[in-house]
């Protein structure tokens, strides 16, 4: 029986720039597009 192989690479590295003292939600969404992306 034959059988299939995906292997996941990143494509590089993703970079937010986010006050230390500020909320984490406004990171949020820049972490969330990276991810969608396929950048994980």
């Amino acid at each position: 029986m034959a059988t299939c192989e995906i292997e996941h690479e990143p494509l590089g590295v993703a970079l937010v720039l986010s006050a230390w003292n500020y909320p984490i939600y406004t990171a949020i969404p820049q972490v969330a597009a990276a991810i969608s992306a396929g950048n994980c």
